[in-house]
């Protein structure tokens, strides 16, 4: 009688071990049906799954099995190019996944001047992210869509400019919240290279308290990607 429940025991114990492919195949669901953790909503409706949060739940799906790897390919005082490689372990082997690489120009913006380095490499590791399937919403990742607005023509930013003129005569936007300003001015306090101006940099308000809402948040979001590990 006791052999029998040891032998049900050990049965009931044995679990099958998820292959890599599975775990991948698992978290790729996880990530897309993800609507709300570190998803940022974009000026365009879209949305975009953080890199952090992404690389955040890879890392507890794979463990130690997981291995992501920054490697500077060029760089000089004006650019930089890095390339990411993941790798997986299988039995006790490693394998090379994926690899993302990303550009960035030091004199961009006022961001880049300080971190144009790591902001490449967040954005190559985003990109590798995205190439295994880990993107949730959107390929790109946000500082790529921020650059690339950046760099539209002269003639396309003032269309852009007098339609949201147009559009602000009937609908006012709301002011930056309390809360938002308070995050804002704790980043300036904790980050002396950084000043109100360069967070600025590219909107038309002149100070911290003339940001809207939405442009409060798109700092904010951008900040926590690029710069620190957690503003808000």
């Amino acid at each position: 009688m006791t052999e029998k429940k040891t032998t049900t025991t050990r049965k009931r114990a044995t679990t099958k071990k998820l292959t890599n492919s599975e775990k991948l195949s698992e978290l790729i669901k996880e990530i897309q049906n993800n609507k709300t953790e570190g998803v940022v909503t974009l000026e365009n409706g879209q949305t975009y799954t953080k890199v952090d949060y992404r690389l955040k739940k890879a890392r507890e799906k794979f463990g130690f099995d997981l291995r992501i790897m920054n490697k500077i390919i060029e760089k000089d005082e004006r650019e930089v190019l890095v390339e990411c490689s993941i790798y997986l372990r299988e039995e006790n082997e490693w394998f090379l996944v994926q690899n993302g690489h990303a550009q960035e120009m030091r004199d961009s913006s006022h961001m880049n001047t300080y971190n144009y380095v790591e902001i490449a490499e967040t954005s190559a590791m985003g990109r590798a992210l995205a190439g295994l399937g880990l993107f949730g919403n959107e390929f790109a990742s946000i500082n790529e869509i921020e650059s690339s607005n950046n760099h539209q023509s002269n003639n396309t930013q003032v269309a852009k400019n007098t339609t949201r003129r147009v559009s602000s005569s009937n609908k006012k936007p709301k002011s930056i919240t309390t809360e938002q300003l308070s995050v804002l001015n704790d980043f300036l306090n904790k980050n002396k290279e950084f000043t109100a101006n360069e967070i600025l940099d590219g909107y038309k308000a002149k100070t911290l308290e003339e940001l809207t809402e939405e442009e409060a948040g798109k700092i904010i979001s951008y900040l926590n990607d690029n710069i620190v590990d957690d503003v808000l």
